[in-house]
């Protein structure tokens, strides 16, 4: 297995858990050399990446979980914190309702080991529309409101979301 694509390398700016201030992490669209199979998985650094630790798996692909577009994979992640608690957004095509649709969703974990139930940001796919939104960014804006950037139609077109709250 290896991380085959869309990593995300992030520095943690407080602790989180047993992750101290300035630890590195890292995840990434994690395959076997087949892409036979998909998982979010995310490792850490104490020591400005000279060395990195397994710390967990945030989630695992869907029932044809191949790392392939419309094979139900798991993939681009984005790390946020925000009260205390590790955000990973990602984009995910596990929910195949709509053929060859995908969503953002993200979930929080307040020890980077237990990852919380998905929560749904984006899904236009739903809604009778053809985007398929993905590579989710968010960020806090001079306002105190979070924005959040996302391709849609892979990648044809771009939207935005703004919320007072990132999760």
């Amino acid at each position: 297995w290896g991380m085959a694509n869309c990593p995300q390398l992030y520095e943690l700016p407080q602790q989180v858990g047993d992750m101290p201030k300035g630890t590195i992490l890292i995840a990434g669209d994690a395959t076997p050399n087949d892409l036979s199979n998909t998982e979010l998985q995310m490792y850490t650094s104490t020591n400005v990446g000279s060395t990195w630790n397994y710390k967990s798996t945030i989630a695992v692909g869907g029932n044809n979980p191949t790392n392939e577009i419309n094979d139900d994979p798991i993939w681009e992640p984005f790390f946020m914190v925000n009260n205390g608690k590790l955000i990973c957004f990602y984009s995910d095509e596990r929910d195949n309702t709509v053929p060859g649709s995908q969503t953002i969703v993200h979930q929080t974990t307040n020890d980077g080991v237990s990852w919380n139930p998905v929560f749904v940001d984006a899904d236009f796919a739903k809604d009778g529309g053809d985007k398929r939104p993905g590579m989710p960014i968010v960020a806090k804006m001079s306002n105190g409101k979070y924005a959040m950037t996302y391709e849609q139609n892979g990648g044809g077109s771009a939207a935005v979301k703004i919320s007072d709250n990132p999760e």
